[in-house]
């Protein structure tokens, strides 16, 4: 807006314009005879504000300072048009109106100036710079993405820092993906943050890989109708290619056994019905063919391959209820046959060559149970285990060492103590007892499981009254020394087995609630890199892993 001065003044332009009609050239300056003045001042508008004010710049050449709330007086300015910029105007502030623009000063007379600037609210932000560190084998994705609150994806490499700008003090959270199984995280993922504006926040990820596991597992799972049914399963290691291979038809599939040579897979099939035993099935996986096995009335539990995969053992009880063990052809050509006569015989475990079965036996009902040895044909049959040696607790596990030279198993304390168990060693000729574990009173070791290289053993170990162990999964040296707790979350783990390649530890256990269904975990042997496979509403039950 521009104003101009007196009357007087106004006669004065009039009569310049009144010449210039009668001789001025077109184009030509206006002289002027008489001096003439600008004020500028600013008008602010909005809701934010401008404190440090403007520079006014006159002509393209003469800078002023002109602060909120004041006036900018330039007296003298010669007569005729001139140029008038603003510079440094505020963040978020806003002139109207073009910027330089063009102003007239008159003779004898002052120009006023109004500059309207409007400036929006500027509120702090702050900022979030985000890190990843990975460490050990590449995990293979081509990179993560983190999303910061509902943003897009933002891509970071295996080793890489992005910023996340703009931030206000409300609370976000930032979440990274595209982490491989085979990884863990260290660092809260996903993570709720606050920044103060205009503070920055900071999260670094450490990321460690280890070779994935390789292979496929065969499992059991409950229906997620719920229910008793169970249906057998099919997983890759590194936790792809989830693939149901039995049911769903109210059935229990369960005892999922890989074949030696990873094609076929053993399961026991309960109908639940009281005329109709429990059936002894292989489920050929590449055409989904099933076998049921010519075994009569048995029912058939605890089943295991022969290394050679001719022959399965399963375990049953006689109308007395007592345990024995029974050997059937793999392609169903006979009947079950007895594995050996000892009076019970339950949990064979076929020897690495498979010429010989390790099992638990009692030759009478005031016998002592003991780990027995014996021939593929039942023959040679002679306990290893001292009578004095008590194995009831919650024993009834034999495994082999991979040379085939010692069974490793589990049995009561020495000193007396009915209520416990430790791990034991011994050669299969029933000389060199060792106890590995010598646990206080009241601690539990159980289901003891050689690694198949032959150094550790695998066990469930329990000492509530010394360190709060409950059921986790230990190993310990197969020569002896200190155990190694690889689980510590309080809970039972007696469902685990054995990578083939004796790096890795499977286990089933609780999901995201303890109390809730079992998932499939993976781990390395010393308890690093656990990965979860599965993520279900149903339990369930480990079988076997093949490579």
């Amino acid at each position: 807006m521009i104003t101009l001065g007196s009357s007087r003044a106004r006669a004065a332009l009039a009569l310049l314009v009144t010449l210039c009609v009668g001789g001025c050239g077109a184009g030509e300056d206006l002289v002027a005879t008489a001096a003439g003045g600008l004020q500028v001042t600013t008008e602010l508008s909005g809701s934010g504000d401008d404190p440090d004010g403007v520079i006014v710049v006159v002509d393209g050449d003469t800078r002023h300072s002109l602060l909120p709330d004041s006036t900018l007086r330039l007296p003298g300015l010669g007569i005729g048009r001139h140029t008038l910029g603003v510079e440094e105007l505020a963040a978020g502030c806003t002139l109207s109106g073009p910027n330089p623009r063009d102003v007239i000063v008159v003779p004898d007379s002052v120009v006023a100036v109004v500059l309207d600037v409007s400036c929006a609210s500027t509120v702090p932000t702050g900022t979030l710079v985000a890190a990843v560190l990975t460490r050990g084998v590449d995990s293979g994705t081509g990179g993560y993405s983190a999303v910061l609150d509902a943003s897009a994806a933002r891509a970071l490499e295996s080793n890489d820092t992005i910023a996340f700008t703009e931030l206000s003090a409300d609370s976000h959270v930032v979440r990274l993906s595209g982490v491989a199984n085979h990884c863990s995280v260290a660092g809260a993922n996903p993570w709720t943050f606050r920044v103060e504006p205009p503070d920055t926040a900071t999260i670094t990820w450490e990321i460690t890989c280890w070779s994935p596991p390789i292979g496929r597992i065969a499992f059991s799972r409950t229906e997620p109708e719920g229910g008793s049914a169970r249906s057998v399963y099919m997983i890759n290691a590194d936790g792809t290619g989830l693939t149901r291979l039995t049911g769903p038809d109210g059935n229990v599939d369960q005892e999922a056994s890989w074949s030696p040579d990873g094609t076929e897979i053993a399961f026991t099939n309960d109908t639940g019905s009281f005329d109709r035993p429990t059936r002894l099935r292989i489920l050929r996986v590449a055409t989904r063919a099933l076998v049921q096995l010519p075994i009569g009335s048995f029912s058939p539990s605890r089943i295991q391959w022969s290394p050679d995969g001719t022959q399965l053992s399963f375990d049953d009880f006689d109308d007395d209820v007592r345990a024995h063990i029974y050997l059937v052809n793999a392609n169903g050509s006979s009947s079950p046959k007895r594995l050996a006569v000892v009076g019970e015989e339950s949990g064979a475990a076929w020897s690495p060559d498979g010429s010989r079965l390790a099992f638990i036996g009692q030759a009478g009902p005031t016998s002592p149970e003991r780990v027995y040895v014996t021939s593929r044909s039942g023959t040679n049959t002679r306990p290893v285990t001292p009578a004095d040696l008590v194995l009831g607790f919650l024993g009834g596990d034999v495994d082999w060492s991979p040379d085939g030279s010692r069974l490793v198993f589990s049995a009561a304390h020495p000193f007396g103590e009915d209520f416990g168990n430790d791990i034991y060693v011994i050669g299969t000729d029933g000389t060199g007892l060792v106890n590995l574990t010598l646990s206080p009173p009241f601690s539990a070791n159980l289901r003891p499981r050689w690694s198949p290289d032959g150094r550790l053993i695998a066990y469930t170990c329990s000492d509530v009254d010394r360190d709060g162990t409950r059921g986790d999964i230990c190993t310990i040296p197969a020569e002896g020394g200190p155990r190694t707790n690889l689980t510590k979350r309080l809970a039972f783990y007696f469902d685990f087995l054995w990578s083939p390649d004796g790096s890795k530890l499977l286990f089933a256990g609780p999901g995201e609630s303890e109390f809730g269904g079992d998932d499939l975990f993976v781990m390395n042997g010393d308890g690093s890199g656990m990965v979860r496979l599965t993520n279900s509403s149903g339990h369930e039950e480990l079988g076997s892993w093949t490579r």
